[in-house]
């Protein structure tokens, strides 16, 4: 029984307390303020358009190519010891020299040979006296011969058997001589014949260790030996160029629009000289291009001044295109769809789309066939 009450007092404890947070709860959520609706942001007002215009108006256009160039020679020799090779004994001039025909450029180390030329040339010398010597005793040989038979024909006319006899063995004496000269003639000539040969061999070795210039010009390249190196055979050691034979050069990978036949004012410092263009990648033969025409636009110059040199520069100005007093459009107001070319014309507080027909074309300014008119305002891109 005792436990009985106990039980009873715990429920209801545990009823009390219960009840009292349910009340305090309550009360809690009654004293908390009311939960309100967020407000909405305040709406920003769009910033005007910052737009950039242009009044459409009429001017002249010009399309036209502004490129720079520099003077080749339109000859340029390349000077080696052909097949001759040896050490450098002379190296007479350097890159930017004048030369003139004839001039002795560089020489290979030859040891005796000069000196052998200059015995061979006095050997020869005798030898070609000597054959003056011998000559001149043949006529006098064949003087005696006709003498011989002169004297024969008058002995046989007078019936002298003594006299026809004597010179008959004359004769038969002085022809057996010649025959003998004639032998030793054609020895002494073989013998003249080879040293003449043999001169002729020294002077050309002699002269192939030489590099001679072909022409008056300029020392264009050298291959920057110094004196005693090396030089194979065919090794170009020199090149001489025509400084008064001299085209312009362009590189064609940086031009476009150029074609054969093509006329250009080719400005060297202030003054312009009329330019054609002569030769283009396309237009020259691969099997003799110049190595130095690969990838270039080569152009004739008239009139071109001795002053100018291989290497200077100088700058060209071809029209391709010129149209006067047309309407204009920089190329930021032309706005493009597909094939479609139209503008954003602005007309008071509104823009209108326009679409144009273009002609002309520069790389800032379009011509406008038809669509916009001059006074027309247009939006920039």
């Amino acid at each position: 029984m005792f436990t009985s009450i106990i039980g009873r007092k715990k429920t209801s404890i545990i009823t009390i307390f219960l009840g009292l947070i349910i009340v305090l709860t309550s009360s809690c959520s009654l004293l908390l303020p009311e939960e309100q609706e967020p407000l909405p942001p305040p709406l920003a007002e769009p910033p005007e358009p910052n737009y950039s215009f242009y009044t459409v108006k009429r001017d002249d256009m010009i399309s036209q190519i502004n490129e720079g160039g520099v003077f080749v020679p339109v000859s340029e020799i390349p000077l080696n010891f052909g097949n001759n090779s040896g050490r450098l004994a002379e190296l007479n001039v350097k890159m930017g020299d004048r030369v003139t025909k004839g001039q002795v450029l560089a020489k290979l180390d030859v040891g005796d040979l000069e000196h052998s030329l200059e015995e061979k040339k006095i050997n020869l010398k005798k030898q070609e006296l000597n054959y003056d010597k011998i000559m001149i005793d043949y006529n006098e040989l064949l003087a005696s011969i006709k003498e011989a038979k002169d004297q024969l024909a008058k002995a046989k006319d007078q019936g002298s058997k003594e006299d026809t006899e004597k010179w008959s063995q004359q004769l038969e004496g002085l022809e057996k001589q010649k025959e003998k000269q004639d032998i030793d003639i054609e020895i002494f000539k073989l013998g003249l014949s080879q040293q003449e040969t043999d001169l002729e061999r020294t002077k050309e070795r002699l002269e192939k260790a030489q590099l001679i210039s072909p022409i008056d010009g300029i020392i264009g390249f050298e291959q920057g030996f110094s004196m005693g190196d090396w030089v194979d055979t065919h090794t170009t050691v020199y090149t001489v160029v025509d400084p008064s034979d001299l085209y312009l050069r362009l590189n064609s990978a940086s031009v476009t629009g150029l074609h054969l036949g093509m006329k250009a004012d080719v400005i060297v410092g202030d003054q312009v000289y009329s330019g054609e263009v002569v030769m283009t990648p396309s237009s020259s033969n691969e099997e003799t291009r110049d190595q130095r025409l690969r990838n270039a636009i080569i152009l004739s110059v008239e009139g071109l001044p001795n002053t100018v040199m291989p290497g200077d520069r100088a700058s060209i100005r071809v029209v391709l295109e010129e149209r006067n007093n047309v309407v204009v459009l920089p190329r930021a107001g032309l706005r493009t769809y597909g094939s479609r070319n139209y503008v954003l014309v602005r007309d008071g507080d509104t823009n209108r789309e326009i679409d144009i027909e273009i002609g002309m074309e520069t790389p800032t300014y379009i011509e406008v066939i038809s669509g916009i008119d001059e006074g027309d305002t247009i939006i920039l891109r």
